[in-house]
């Protein structure tokens, strides 16, 4: 995220219709499920055993392959910005090649 962040302050682009990325959004936030759930795996199995069980719960594994799906997931929207810029970059340099 904060990689996305400061990417996308640092360079200008022309707007775009917030639901023209539906996609990006959408694997962005699948990939905060998924992060969230990998986090909380251990607390979601003891709400079955009462309160005093959740606030005690130890973790016992980390699921690093789905954490790394969140993770790609997660990074859709700095995928999608490097894209934009690597494009308008390279636009430019055409059109000036061209003439």
């Amino acid at each position: 995220m904060i990689a996305w962040g400061s990417f996308a302050a640092l360079f200008e682009h022309e707007p775009f219709p917030p639901l023209s990325n539906w996609r990006m959004w959408s694997s962005c936030l699948l990939g905060v499920v998924l992060a969230l759930y990998v986090f909380m795996t251990d607390a979601i199995r003891a709400t079955t055993q009462g309160a005093d069980a959740v606030r005690n719960v130890l973790p016992v594994w980390f699921n690093w392959p789905l954490f790394l799906i969140a993770f790609a997931l997660l990074n859709a929207p700095l995928v999608y910005e490097l894209r934009r810029w690597r494009q308008q970059r390279r636009a430019p340099a055409a059109a000036v090649m061209i003439t």
